[in-house]
């Protein structure tokens, strides 16, 4: 069964989901000085390396390719970058052209008859003509098989404990299966990543392949949010351990094309607002909230955590932020999509959108509140439906909530708008209500990686919003506000775990 989860992952990935992975496999397998080229000025080389062959230092270059290679694909696309890589001398400043060179052929897919006498022939052209030595190729049974030696089945000799191969087994079925996971049941997974120790690349491997692996297979199902969430977990592991930069800017870029990728796959959805429909049937009420605040989650990280503007996914996200769906939250574990819609706002200079978003979000908090509220961080989706259908439906049990950590984000938003007589409406309404403010605070900085390490306050005088330029209780979140995150990082831990917040550190982002 191993052997067939590897298969179908490596055939089926595009480039991008294997950089990480097969970064890892070289590590595995001795290589060092190890470096991703790939870009428009790679010069036919994806990645570099060098390994020792006796007391000979070889310079490797690796070419990798995903999919199956026909004749024609490979004269257009491979040929001629195998020829740049054996003639081409430009790469990186660790490159080094004194040293006997060593191209690798890495092909994630099949080749076919054709191409592969082609091949052959090119093969007699590089030793006859060139002078170079042979390509080498490694077809996708070599890295089927190497995946699985090196990789996978080393980590679980390594630890000999049945629990690590079950988890895994049971996961795969999970996401095989496609299960409705949400971003507490990945936190528990991506949770056993966290006793692993970092330094030894028999670990790293593992993490990294489950990661890719999972989002994988989540993108070919449409499930974009949930993949990345497993992207964002593996961050925050990387992130607790203060490790492997290299590996942490794959991450970044294989985050920039999940949320790209969702973008041009779902486009069909943001042509106007009000339009938004999911087909879910009878409870379509319920999916089509959760489906706007998932999906506009995703185009706020693609705006906030890019390099660049791209104008396509800022118009998709403002249509989206018109939708109904956007501000109903179903829960406090969307207490964190606000954060991201004020930052996506105060990024392109629409603030004046956030002010009637808010206005809607507080008015659908305050109905909910006169009611049973909203449920509570770590609620299940089902947990979240029977909390809101409770008032109207006889036999569920679910109890009234006071507490909303959703109200207390809202209010520290709006002090920043500056608005007092918006903030004074607000705070009236939630106080007609008798609505409780909730926050989560950390004693210091390492436990900003676990739930089990928040500390959840629930009072606060609402007078105090007014003193100084924030309330008594942003004040307080302060002092504990970690200093050695960035803002990206604060981002990312947010938006998977739910109940990270970090004023100092976003309301300093531009």
């Amino acid at each position: 069964m191993l052997r067939s989860v590897i298969e179908n992952y490596l055939i089926s990935s595009k480039e991008i989901q294997l950089f990480a992975p097969f970064n890892l496999l070289l590590v595995r397998q001795g290589y060092y000085d190890i470096h991703l080229i790939h870009g428009p000025l790679e010069f036919g080389k994806d990645f570099i390396a060098k390994r020792k062959s006796g007391k000979k230092e070889i310079q490797y270059i690796f070419q990798l390719k995903a999919g199956s290679i026909d004749l024609s694909r490979f004269n257009s696309e491979v040929k001629p970058q195998l020829l740049e890589a054996l003639t081409n001398n430009l790469a990186h400043p660790n490159f080094n052209k004194k040293r006997t060179i060593q191209v690798v052929f890495v092909l994630f897919g099949n080749i076919k008859n054709q191409a592969s006498i082609s091949f052959q022939q090119f093969n007699e052209y590089v030793k006859n003509t060139l002078k170079s030595s042979a390509i080498i190729i490694w077809d996708i049974n070599k890295l089927t098989q190497d995946f699985q030696t090196v990789g996978i089945e080393a980590f679980f000799n390594f630890h000999k404990n049945p629990l690590l191969v079950s988890s895994f087994y049971n996961e795969y079925a999970k996401v095989k299966n496609q299960e409705l996971l949400s971003t507490f049941d990945i936190y528990e997974y991506t949770n056993r990543w966290l006793v692993l120790d970092m330094e030894n690349n028999i670990n790293q491997f593992q993490i990294i392949f489950e990661t890719y692996l999972f989002s994988t297979m989540l993108v070919d199902q449409n499930l974009y949010y949930e993949a990345l969430l497993y992207v964002a977990h593996l961050h925050r592991i990387i992130l607790k351990t203060n490790h492997h930069e290299k590996i942490v800017k794959i991450i970044t870029n294989y985050l920039e094309f999940l949320t790209t990728s969702f973008y041009l796959t779902n486009k069909s959805y943001f042509r106007e607002p009000d339009t938004l429909i999911f087909n879910s049937g009878l409870f379509d009420i319920f999916h089509y909230p959760r489906k706007c605040l998932q999906f506009i989650e995703i185009l706020s990280l693609s705006i906030l955590l890019s390099t660049k503007d791209d104008s396509n996914i800022i118009k998709a996200f403002l249509i989206l932020l018109e939708e109904k769906g956007t501000y109903r939250i179903l829960s406090d574990n969307y207490a964190i999509t606000i954060i991201l819609i004020y930052l996506v706002l105060k990024k392109i200079n629409k603030l004046i959108l956030f002010k009637k978003y808010i206005t809607n979000t507080a008015v659908w908090l305050c109905d909910r509140y006169e009611n049973f509220g909203l449920s509570q961080i770590g609620a299940t989706f089902q947990d979240e439906l029977e909390q809101l259908t409770s008032e109207v439906i006889e036999g569920l049990s679910y109890q009234k909530n006071v507490c909303s950590f959703a109200a207390s984000i809202i209010l520290d938003l709006v002090s920043k708008l500056k608005d007092d007589q918006m903030l004074s409406n607000i705070i009236n309404d939630f106080q007609s209500v008798g609505l409780i403010l909730e926050y989560y605070h950390f004693e210091n900085e390492k436990d900003i990686f676990n739930y089990e390490n928040s500390i959840i306050q629930t009072e606060c005088d609402y007078k105090k919003i007014f003193e100084s330029n924030n309330s008594q209780y942003i004040g307080f979140r302060y002092q504990y506000d970690p200093i050695n995150i960035s803002t990206d990082e604060a981002i990312l831990l947010m938006f998977c775990l739910r109940d990270r917040y970090f004023p100092e550190i976003i309301f300093k982002i531009k």
